[in-house]
Protein backbone atom coordinates (compact mmCIF):
# COMPACT_ATOMS: atom_id res chain seq x y z
CA UNK A 1 0.00 0.00 0.00
CA UNK A 2 1.09 3.22 -1.15
CA UNK A 3 2.18 6.14 1.67
CA UNK A 4 3.20 3.74 4.17
CA UNK A 5 6.13 4.10 6.48
CA UNK A 6 8.45 1.23 6.97
CA UNK A 7 6.49 -0.78 10.63
CA UNK A 8 5.56 -3.70 11.19
CA UNK A 9 2.38 -2.18 13.30
CA UNK A 10 -0.75 -2.03 10.86
CA UNK A 11 -1.64 1.26 10.01
CA UNK A 12 -4.64 2.99 8.43
CA UNK A 13 -3.67 2.88 4.86
CA UNK A 14 -3.30 -0.81 5.13
CA UNK A 15 -6.87 -1.02 5.18
CA UNK A 16 -7.29 0.32 1.59
CA UNK A 17 -8.23 -1.48 -1.21
CA UNK A 18 -5.44 -1.87 -3.96
CA UNK A 19 -5.78 0.09 -7.29
CA UNK A 20 -9.55 1.22 -5.95
CA UNK A 21 -11.20 4.17 -7.27
CA UNK A 22 -12.44 6.64 -4.70
CA UNK A 23 -15.98 7.83 -5.11
CA UNK A 24 -16.96 11.53 -4.68
CA UNK A 25 -19.45 13.91 -5.32
CA UNK A 26 -19.15 17.96 -5.93
CA UNK A 27 -20.78 20.53 -4.08
CA UNK A 28 -22.81 21.65 -7.21
CA UNK A 29 -23.99 17.78 -8.19
CA UNK A 30 -27.77 17.52 -6.69
CA UNK A 31 -28.95 15.67 -4.04
CA UNK A 32 -30.42 12.99 -6.05
CA UNK A 33 -27.61 11.77 -7.94
CA UNK A 34 -25.68 11.80 -4.61
CA UNK A 35 -28.56 9.43 -3.27
CA UNK A 36 -28.49 7.12 -6.40
CA UNK A 37 -24.41 6.63 -6.44
CA UNK A 38 -24.74 5.73 -2.50
CA UNK A 39 -27.76 3.34 -3.60
CA UNK A 40 -25.69 1.76 -6.76
CA UNK A 41 -22.45 1.75 -4.48
CA UNK A 42 -24.04 0.35 -1.57
CA UNK A 43 -22.62 3.01 0.35
CA UNK A 44 -23.02 4.68 3.84
CA UNK A 45 -21.47 8.04 3.01
CA UNK A 46 -19.71 9.59 0.42
CA UNK A 47 -17.07 12.43 0.22
CA UNK A 48 -17.24 16.32 -1.32
CA UNK A 49 -14.76 17.08 -3.23
CA UNK A 50 -13.73 19.72 -5.75
CA UNK A 51 -10.28 17.98 -6.71
CA UNK A 52 -7.99 14.93 -5.17
CA UNK A 53 -6.55 17.44 -2.52
CA UNK A 54 -9.73 19.44 -1.88
CA UNK A 55 -12.05 17.91 0.46
CA UNK A 56 -15.20 19.71 1.54
CA UNK A 57 -16.97 17.60 3.46
CA UNK A 58 -19.27 14.59 3.20
CA UNK A 59 -23.03 13.33 2.74
CA UNK A 60 -24.24 10.82 4.00
CA UNK A 61 -28.04 8.61 4.80
CA UNK A 62 -28.81 11.06 8.00
CA UNK A 63 -27.90 14.05 5.85
CA UNK A 64 -30.12 13.35 2.73
CA UNK A 65 -32.88 12.29 5.48
CA UNK A 66 -32.66 15.84 6.64
CA UNK A 67 -32.48 17.55 3.32
CA UNK A 68 -36.04 15.69 2.72
CA UNK A 69 -37.42 16.67 5.79
CA UNK A 70 -36.53 20.16 5.71
CA UNK A 71 -37.38 20.54 2.09
CA UNK A 72 -33.77 21.25 0.88
CA UNK A 73 -34.16 18.09 -1.28
CA UNK A 74 -33.91 20.08 -4.68
CA UNK A 75 -30.60 21.85 -3.63
CA UNK A 76 -26.87 20.85 -4.16
CA UNK A 77 -25.17 18.57 -1.96
CA UNK A 78 -23.66 21.91 -0.81
CA UNK A 79 -26.36 22.37 0.97
CA UNK A 80 -26.89 19.70 3.04
CA UNK A 81 -23.12 18.53 3.30
CA UNK A 82 -21.82 17.74 6.92
CA UNK A 83 -18.12 19.92 7.03
CA UNK A 84 -16.52 18.01 9.46
CA UNK A 85 -15.06 15.10 7.75
CA UNK A 86 -13.27 12.79 9.62
CA UNK A 87 -9.46 12.74 8.31
CA UNK A 88 -6.41 10.75 8.70
CA UNK A 89 -3.13 10.22 7.33
CA UNK A 90 -2.43 6.99 5.24
CA UNK A 91 0.50 6.19 8.06
CA UNK A 92 -1.01 6.57 11.18
CA UNK A 93 -1.29 3.53 13.29
CA UNK A 94 -4.58 1.32 12.88
CA UNK A 95 -4.57 1.30 16.79
CA UNK A 96 -4.95 5.55 16.62
CA UNK A 97 -8.30 5.35 14.02
CA UNK A 98 -9.54 3.01 15.50
CA UNK A 99 -11.86 4.61 18.12
CA UNK A 100 -12.69 7.39 15.31
CA UNK A 101 -14.27 4.77 13.27
CA UNK A 102 -15.89 3.48 15.75
CA UNK A 103 -17.30 6.74 16.98
CA UNK A 104 -17.61 7.70 13.18
CA UNK A 105 -18.51 5.32 11.26
CA UNK A 106 -16.13 6.17 8.73
CA UNK A 107 -12.34 7.89 8.00
CA UNK A 108 -11.16 9.25 5.01
CA UNK A 109 -7.40 8.38 4.27
CA UNK A 110 -5.23 11.12 3.17
CA UNK A 111 -1.88 10.07 1.47
CA UNK A 112 1.69 11.85 2.35
CA UNK A 113 0.65 14.08 -1.11
CA UNK A 114 -2.51 16.06 0.70
CA UNK A 115 -4.80 13.79 -1.65
CA UNK A 116 -7.56 11.83 -0.10
CA UNK A 117 -6.89 8.20 -1.11
CA UNK A 118 -10.02 6.33 -0.07
CA UNK A 119 -12.49 5.98 2.76
CA UNK A 120 -12.05 3.09 5.63
CA UNK A 121 -15.80 2.28 7.08
CA UNK A 122 -16.34 0.35 10.51
CA UNK A 123 -17.09 -2.70 8.18
CA UNK A 124 -13.94 -2.65 6.06
CA UNK A 125 -12.04 -2.39 9.97
CA UNK A 126 -14.18 -5.49 10.68
CA UNK A 127 -13.66 -7.42 8.00
CA UNK A 128 -9.81 -6.94 8.42
CA UNK A 129 -10.20 -7.86 12.17
CA UNK A 130 -11.91 -11.21 10.61
CA UNK A 131 -8.73 -11.63 8.66
CA UNK A 132 -6.39 -11.61 11.78
CA UNK A 133 -8.50 -13.51 14.06
CA UNK A 134 -10.46 -15.96 11.93
CA UNK A 135 -6.53 -17.80 11.83
CA UNK A 136 -5.50 -18.12 15.34
CA UNK A 137 -9.30 -19.14 15.98
CA UNK A 138 -8.93 -21.80 13.83
CA UNK A 139 -5.65 -23.13 14.52
CA UNK A 140 -6.39 -23.07 18.30
CA UNK A 141 -9.38 -25.33 17.71
CA UNK A 142 -7.63 -27.54 15.52
CA UNK A 143 -5.06 -27.52 17.55
CA UNK A 144 -7.42 -27.90 20.66
CA UNK A 145 -8.87 -31.05 19.23
CA UNK A 146 -6.45 -33.39 18.02
CA UNK A 147 -4.84 -32.66 21.17
CA UNK A 148 -7.31 -34.05 23.20
CA UNK A 149 -7.73 -36.98 20.93
CA UNK A 150 -4.32 -37.72 21.21
CA UNK A 151 -4.38 -37.50 24.85
CA UNK A 152 -7.81 -39.66 25.51
CA UNK A 153 -6.39 -41.87 23.06
CA UNK A 154 -3.07 -42.84 24.31
CA UNK A 155 -2.06 -41.64 27.77
CA UNK A 156 1.23 -39.80 28.95
CA UNK A 157 3.57 -42.72 28.78
CA UNK A 158 3.27 -43.59 24.88
CA UNK A 159 3.50 -39.71 23.97
CA UNK A 160 6.25 -38.94 25.58
CA UNK A 161 7.97 -42.10 24.73
CA UNK A 162 6.93 -41.11 20.69
CA UNK A 163 8.06 -37.46 21.10
CA UNK A 164 11.64 -39.00 22.71
CA UNK A 165 11.49 -36.11 25.15
CA UNK A 166 12.22 -35.53 29.24
CA UNK A 167 8.82 -34.68 31.26
CA UNK A 168 9.10 -33.46 34.47
CA UNK A 169 6.78 -35.48 36.55
CA UNK A 170 3.04 -33.42 36.95
CA UNK A 171 3.86 -31.86 33.89
CA UNK A 172 0.75 -30.82 31.69
CA UNK A 173 0.70 -32.62 28.69
CA UNK A 174 -1.24 -29.51 27.32
CA UNK A 175 1.85 -27.64 27.31
CA UNK A 176 4.45 -30.43 25.85
CA UNK A 177 1.22 -31.29 22.77
CA UNK A 178 1.68 -28.25 20.60
CA UNK A 179 0.79 -28.58 16.73
CA UNK A 180 4.40 -29.85 15.83
CA UNK A 181 4.13 -32.10 18.47
CA UNK A 182 1.16 -33.92 17.65
CA UNK A 183 1.81 -34.03 14.16
CA UNK A 184 5.08 -36.08 14.92
CA UNK A 185 2.67 -38.39 17.45
CA UNK A 186 0.66 -39.05 14.84
CA UNK A 187 3.28 -40.19 12.45
CA UNK A 188 3.60 -43.63 13.78
CA UNK A 189 0.97 -46.18 12.22
CA UNK A 190 0.82 -48.03 15.74
CA UNK A 191 -0.06 -44.76 17.44
CA UNK A 192 -2.80 -43.58 14.64
CA UNK A 193 -4.40 -47.17 14.98
CA UNK A 194 -5.33 -46.30 18.96
CA UNK A 195 -6.03 -42.60 18.05
CA UNK A 196 -8.25 -42.76 15.18
CA UNK A 197 -11.78 -43.82 15.42
CA UNK A 198 -12.55 -43.28 11.82
CA UNK A 199 -12.24 -44.93 8.65
CA UNK A 200 -9.65 -41.67 7.73
CA UNK A 201 -5.95 -42.82 5.97
CA UNK A 202 -3.12 -41.48 8.03
CA UNK A 203 -1.10 -39.96 5.62
CA UNK A 204 -3.34 -38.43 3.86
CA UNK A 205 -4.64 -36.56 7.29
CA UNK A 206 -0.94 -35.91 8.49
CA UNK A 207 -0.07 -34.11 5.38
CA UNK A 208 -2.67 -31.68 5.86
CA UNK A 209 -2.14 -30.87 9.57
CA UNK A 210 1.81 -30.54 8.66
CA UNK A 211 -0.23 -27.71 6.23
CA UNK A 212 -2.13 -26.29 9.25
CA UNK A 213 1.30 -26.72 11.37
CA UNK A 214 3.62 -24.43 8.77
CA UNK A 215 0.60 -22.11 9.08
CA UNK A 216 0.58 -21.60 12.32
CA UNK A 217 4.64 -21.38 12.29
CA UNK A 218 4.54 -18.92 10.00
CA UNK A 219 1.63 -16.62 12.03
CA UNK A 220 3.10 -16.98 15.31
CA UNK A 221 6.65 -16.66 14.82
CA UNK A 222 6.89 -14.79 11.58
CA UNK A 223 4.47 -11.82 12.76
CA UNK A 224 3.10 -12.81 8.99
CA UNK A 225 -0.29 -12.28 9.14
CA UNK A 226 -1.33 -12.29 5.27
CA UNK A 227 -2.72 -15.46 4.36
CA UNK A 228 -3.91 -16.61 1.02
CA UNK A 229 -6.99 -17.69 -0.07
CA UNK A 230 -5.63 -21.35 -0.51
CA UNK A 231 -4.29 -20.95 3.32
CA UNK A 232 -7.40 -20.09 4.63
CA UNK A 233 -9.43 -22.53 2.71
CA UNK A 234 -6.82 -25.12 4.47
CA UNK A 235 -7.68 -23.80 7.41
CA UNK A 236 -11.38 -24.10 7.22
CA UNK A 237 -11.33 -27.52 6.08
CA UNK A 238 -8.83 -28.72 8.71
CA UNK A 239 -11.49 -27.07 11.37
CA UNK A 240 -14.72 -28.67 9.65
CA UNK A 241 -13.03 -32.12 9.46
CA UNK A 242 -11.74 -32.12 13.22
CA UNK A 243 -14.96 -30.96 14.16
CA UNK A 244 -16.31 -34.41 12.50
CA UNK A 245 -13.39 -36.39 13.74
CA UNK A 246 -14.22 -35.03 17.16
CA UNK A 247 -18.07 -36.28 17.10
CA UNK A 248 -16.76 -39.65 15.67
CA UNK A 249 -14.71 -39.70 18.33
CA UNK A 250 -17.09 -39.12 20.78
CA UNK A 251 -20.14 -41.19 19.70
CA UNK A 252 -17.85 -44.12 18.91
CA UNK A 253 -16.37 -44.00 22.66
CA UNK A 254 -20.23 -43.97 23.83
CA UNK A 255 -20.46 -46.87 21.70
CA UNK A 256 -18.03 -48.69 23.64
Amino acid sequence: MSDLTSSNDPQLGDLLEEGATLEAVKREDSLKSAKTLMMAKDYSQLPVMSGPRSLKGYIDWKSIADAYTYGRSKEPVGSSMETDPPLMRANKPLVKAIKLIGRRGFVLVQGHDDTVQGIVTSYDLAVWLRSIVEPILLIGGIETKIRQLIISGLGAEPIVSNLDIEVEPGTDLNDVLILGACVRVLQSESTWSQISKGDLDRRVFVRHMESVNLIRNRLLHFRDDKLSGEELGILRNMGTMMAKVEASSKNATTRE
